[in-house]
């Protein structure tokens, strides 16, 4: 309204000042409601709602307890990519799980993990994390042995994705059965992973042999020298023999054929097909050099060895789920 020095008369005076009045009340009231709504976008950002804006990220499905280790694994495997996004997708508080992941990696070199909350076995959540654009998917039980959560998800994912097509998805189960059904759902880029077997297998190995729970950890940890699969278009039609003697800091194990099966120390005279990969170790995909020239390696059968018949036995303390596995793996 202005000045009101100018206004003659009570009557507008009284106008005058009714109005500013409410313009006042208008305006606080407007600055409230502004205030408000950003405090409400604040706290649905903090927990974790809104919908990413990544592309060829992965996606970690899941409120385990093993998070913060497979993300220090998957910085480490990245560590040479360059940017590289994780998105974590859980009903565990994006807050406490942030604090987890950064207790656990103080140095996450040039990954950037994003955390949203919401339900994994819901397809409304699901496209919070924009599963569509992932390069990869892991699937974690919200508790140890819940394979009735990772099944609802796998399938909630297939769902909205209409098929998994070329999207590797790596699922955690307990059940040995439950991991066959999932691949015979869902195609071979699904890889389950049964973890009372597998930790009852590398037990008992670690068992028969002295040191070898020292090499499962070496190849089965980001650092130092790692278990790679890499496309070697120039070796096709190579002899597995030579082409084993071809690399100046890598070792071929096998070949990962282009259905899914892995063949794992294959025939001297396997050859390596169009679309096959090899299996190697080296210290990393990114440097694996040629040799000038290759190796000759001395061919023949397997050196025996001479081993001392001797009465073993073991003793078993305490008893869990892995007990049988264990045993059957002894």
């Amino acid at each position: 309204t202005g000045t009101m020095a100018g206004d003659v008369g009570w009557g507008r005076r009284i106008l005058a000042l009714m109005i500013t009045l409410f313009g006042l009340l208008i305006a606080g009231t407007l600055i409230g409601i502004i205030a408000a709504g950003v405090e409400d976008r604040i706290d649905s950002m903090r927990r974790g709602r809104s919908t990413v804006l990544e592309s060829g990220h992965l996606v970690i499905l899941g409120g385990s307890t093993r998070i913060p280790v497979i993300i220090e694994q998957l910085v480490l495997a990245s560590a040479q990519r360059g940017s590289n996004t994780i998105v974590v997708l859980s009903q565990t508080d994006p807050t406490e799980l942030r604090r987890a992941v950064i207790d656990a990696v103080p140095d996450q070199l040039h990954t950037r993990v994003v955390y949203r909350f919401g339900d994994p076995t819901t397809r409304a959540d699901l496209a919070i994390a924009r599963i569509g654009e992932a390069r990869g998917v892991i699937v974690l039980p919200a508790v140890d042995g819940d394979d009735v959560s990772v099944t609802r998800t796998v399938l909630a994912l297939v769902a909205e994705l209409g098929g998994l097509h070329e999207l590797p998805v790596v699922v955690e189960v307990a059940d040995p059965t439950t991991a066959h059904r999932l691949v015979q759902a869902c195609g071979p880029t699904m890889h389950p992973i049964a973890t009372a077997q597998a930790l009852a297998r590398t037990g008992a190995f670690a068992l028969r042999q002295r040191g070898l729970g020292k090499v499962t950890n070496e190849l089965i940890d980001f650092r130092g020298c790692d278990l790679h699969i890499t496309a070697r278009p120039e070796l096709v039609g190579v002899r597995f023999d030579e082409i084993v003697g071809r690399f100046a800091n890598a070792r071929p194990l096998g070949i990962a054929l282009r259905d899914g099966r892995f063949e794992l120390n294959p025939d001297a005279d396997a050859t390596l097909a169009a679309d096959d990969r090899l299996i190697v170790i080296a210290d990393d995909l990114e440097r694996i050099e040629m040799a000038d020239e290759p190796t000759r390696l001395r061919k023949g059968g397997p050196v025996g060895i001479r081993t001392a018949e001797v009465d073993e036995h073991v003793l078993v303390v305490g008893w869990n789920r892995l007990g049988p596995h264990l045993l059957s793996g002894w």
